[in-house]
């Protein structure tokens, strides 16, 4: 079996603790990818990761893996992977994770080891709600800048097909705001949906909530706020990079090689792009509350949120207790290729309007055709 730390931190403490040489002993491979081991371990904490390579045929040895970390989703569905996620603020619970996760591969010993230098602390912190889905990982992954309360940051394993035991899984980015209101909270989240489609609600909503409790919508309520499938901090991430060097003045042909190509590599990276859709999205979204550990939550969407907030009420999942929509998108209304011509037709209205007023008309004349032309 391989077990992969996909933060080197553990293997840092493992040292400085005496531990390192005793958690190799379980006969199991461990695997580092090779971004954090660069990073971190070499320059940085110099881990004797090299000593531990070069131990007599037969010893557990190190491997660093080859692959960076935003690539390892498609690892994970592998059988004979085991993964363990660590995050910096959450080491010592890490540790005891992993010798709850790994206590039939530890001799007893060191597994007891473990435990007691961890310090029990997974006993007295409320992770203890969440499934083995969600794997902990600190918030400055997200580009989050946190202080007390600390929010609680992670992924969240769902199946590429919902409904299909063989699928693929992916990792969707989750931050977890505690209610502010401590003693009045409630026990169902609200669960916050940016719009796009493709938004970012990290990157949108959290760094303000943190920030500014003020402009929290509830404070008697955990907020839950995650990446959509397939987009910014979410893994696979769907974003077409071939476009990014092309010229603002590219032409068609150009444009459409670019995002042929894109297509192509995302395939090769993510596997069936067909999967990412409303529908699997809206199913993400029960999987995400019940690893959470929550049994009912509140939803709320803006803009295309709003689209996915009415797939989510068709599938009606049983803890589905309110929602509200922001900026309605109706069903049926495509955003990337039915905005063009509504803009058009505001525009175009406005400008009838203004012909049929004396004043707008005389201080704006012709003014629809000067619009269009200026477009042109």
């Amino acid at each position: 079996m391989i077990i992969l730390v996909s933060d080197t931190s553990i293997l840092i403490d493992l040292e400085r603790g005496g531990l390192l040489v005793a958690a190799f002993a379980c006969g199991h491979q461990l695997v580092v990818p090779d971004l954090l081991y660069h990073e971190e371990s070499v320059p940085k904490n110099h881990v004797s990761v090299d000593a531990l390579n070069q131990a007599p045929t037969g010893k557990p040895r190190l491997c660093v893996s080859g692959h960076k970390l935003d690539v390892t989703p498609r690892v994970q569905s592998a059988p004979h992977v085991r993964w363990l996620w660590f995050g910096e603020s959450m080491r010592r619970q890490a540790v005891y994770r992993m010798a709850g996760l790994a206590w039939s591969l530890l001799p007893p010993a060191i597994a007891l080891l473990l435990v007691l230098w961890a310090g029990g602390a997974a006993a007295a912190t409320p992770e203890s709600r969440y499934t083995g889905a969600f794997y902990p990982e600190d918030c400055g992954l997200f580009k989050l800048q946190v202080r007390d309360p600390e929010p609680v940051c992670g992924f969240v394993s769902v199946p590429l097909r919902h409904g299909d035991a063989a699928s693929p899984r992916i990792r969707l980015a989750v931050v977890v705001i505690a209610a502010l209101d401590t003693e009045g909270r409630k026990s169902d989240p609200l669960f916050i949906a940016q719009g796009g489609p493709g938004g970012s609600t990290i990157g949108s909503f959290a760094q303000v909530l943190l920030d500014d409790p003020g402009k929290r919508p509830t404070l008697d309520r955990d907020l839950v706020l995650w990446d959509q499938r397939g987009t910014y901090f979410s893994q696979p991430r769907l974003k077409c990079r071939e476009g990014n060097t092309l010229p603002p003045d590219a032409d068609d042909a150009t444009q459409k090689e670019a995002f042929r190509r894109c297509g192509v590599r995302l395939a090769r990276e993510a596997g069936d792009l067909s999967a990412f859709n409303s529908l699997e999205n809206a199913r993400d979204i029960d999987d995400v509350r019940a690893a959470l550990g929550y049994t009912a939550f509140n939803f709320y969407g803006v803009s295309y949120g709003t689209e996915l907030g009415q797939f989510l009420m068709r599938e009606r999942p049983p803890g589905l207790r309110a929602v509200v929509l922001d900026a309605v998108v109706p069903l049926g209304f495509s955003l990337i290729t039915g905005v063009p011509a509504v803009r058009q037709q505001v525009m175009l209205r406005y400008a009838q309007s203004c012909a049929q007023s004396p004043a707008c008309n005389a201080a704006y004349p012709d003014l629809a055709n000067r619009y269009l032309a200026l477009l042109d």
